[in-house]
């Protein structure tokens, strides 16, 4: 039987709502007292909400069919001949289905007698609880859905969103909201700051995901420079590399595509950025010369990326092996052997990057030599050389690549030599 009800005022409501798979969840924005329940957003209601004695206290649903119930401990009777649902609050995960307690009075108070939220053992005062419910939409086919709902110690009752199963016949979870996506992002520095002022500062930076049940409110962090220039961390750590303003943006993760930016400002950078450190490697990440008076093209990668000053000297140092490198980096083989090469920073930081690299097959004859002097033959040879020279030879002396003495000959004067 209806009780008879005092229409009061309720809070408006906005409602922000998701659909996703089956399940069609809705969120009450803001949490208060709505008009009614419209789980499928076509503007007719499945449950009417008003206040009688407590915000929120009444919930009918005469109109709508034998099929629109609540999940109940029972109903009430006030001793006036008129009684009422009374809600059984069901935690989250709870399985709402056929199974349940469907009492079908057609009308309830979510507070037991209306008086206080005591009088329904089900509640827990000040904690978001679920009202298992069931309604048609029109036809004959039964849905199942959960209202959550917060009741403090005196009755009044908070809505705060809802949700159903859009497959009928099929039951739903207590609290599930399907997949919920992002709908807005707000971005800042940590504590509203939006400026770096001290060299290489850094700022936190902070997103709020709207709404603050999305499914995934993780975002991605990106920084574009303007008249400035920062690099972000991937957990949003801003790091200021030159003066003027940057935009930074975070990215939903849910495939929203949803962004939030805003600009900081950033002074009383160094001007020159300094090298940090130089890794040298040869081009392709080779790391060998295996042809005769082969060339190897080593390149240094210098960081920062944003160095005033990213330009660098080549050398290298003969290990066991040995070769040439000229300005551009350009190794070429002469001994076999291991060889260091080494590139220094040019920017005053004396900061030094090196790797090394094996050298093969390389010859073992002598560089044949042609001059005014003497003429060394044959080349290349295996077991002697001959040595003529339009002027007297007193000593020859034969050393290997490194600079070793191998031999040495006193030859008095003499314009031809052999030597074994």
């Amino acid at each position: 039987m209806k009780r008879t009800n005092l229409l009061l005022p309720v809070l408006m409501a906005i409602f922000v709502f998701n659909v996703k798979a089956q399940i069609v969840y809705t969120d009450i924005v803001p949490d208060g007292q709505p008009a009614g329940i419209d789980f499928n957003q076509d503007n007719t209601n499945e449950f009417d909400i008003t206040t009688q004695n407590k915000l929120g206290d009444y919930i009918e649903y005469f109109a709508y069919g034998a099929d629109n119930n609540i999940h109940a401990v029972g109903s009430f009777n006030g001793g006036t001949g008129d009684s009422w649902d009374v809600p059984s609050f069901v935690a989250q995960g709870f399985v709402i289905d056929a199974s349940n307690n469907w009492e079908g009075q057609g009308d309830a108070y979510p507070n037991g007698d209306f008086s206080a939220a005591g009088n329904n053992p089900t509640i827990i005062a000040n904690t978001d609880q679920y009202m298992a419910v069931k309604f048609n939409l029109g036809g004959a086919n039964v849905y199942y859905g959960w209202v959550r709902v917060n009741i403090d110690a005196i009755g009044n009752v908070t809505y705060k969103d809802y949700a159903y199963n859009a497959t009928p016949n099929t039951p739903i979870n207590a609290g599930d909201m399907g997949s919920v996506s992002v709908t807005s992002i707000t971005v800042q520095g940590q504590g509203g700051v939006s400026t770096i002022t001290t060299a290489g500062g850094t700022l936190q930076m902070v997103a709020t995901v709207l709404p603050t049940n999305a499914t995934n409110n993780t975002v991605t962090w990106s920084v574009t420079n303007g008249t400035g220039s920062a690099t972000i961390s991937a957990t949003g750590l801003l790091t200021a590399t030159g003066d003027g303003t940057v935009t930074v943006t975070a990215t939903a993760n849910d495939g929203s595509n949803v962004t939030g930016s805003t600009v900081i400002t950033i002074s009383n950078q160094n001007s020159n950025v300094p090298v940090t450190s130089i890794t040298v490697q040869g081009q392709g990440g080779v790391s060998t010369i295996t042809t005769a008076g082969g060339t190897l093209q080593m390149v240094a990668t210098v960081l920062p990326t944003n160095a005033t000053d990213n330009s660098v000297t080549w050398s290298v140092a003969n290990v066991t092996g040995s070769a040439t490198i000229d300005a551009n980096g350009l190794l070429t083989a002469v001994g076999d052997g291991i060889v260091t090469v080494i590139a220094v920073a040019n920017d005053g930081t004396s900061v030094t990057g090196s790797t090394d690299v094996t050298i093969s097959n390389q010859t073992t004859g002598i560089n044949e030599e042609s001059t005014k002097q003497a003429i060394i033959y044959p080349n290349p040879t295996t077991d002697f050389i001959n040595i003529s020279s339009s002027k007297g030879i007193s000593e020859i002396l034969v050393r290997d690549l490194s600079g070793r003495l191998i031999k040495s000959m006193k030859v008095f004067e003499m314009k031809n030599a052999k030597i074994d």
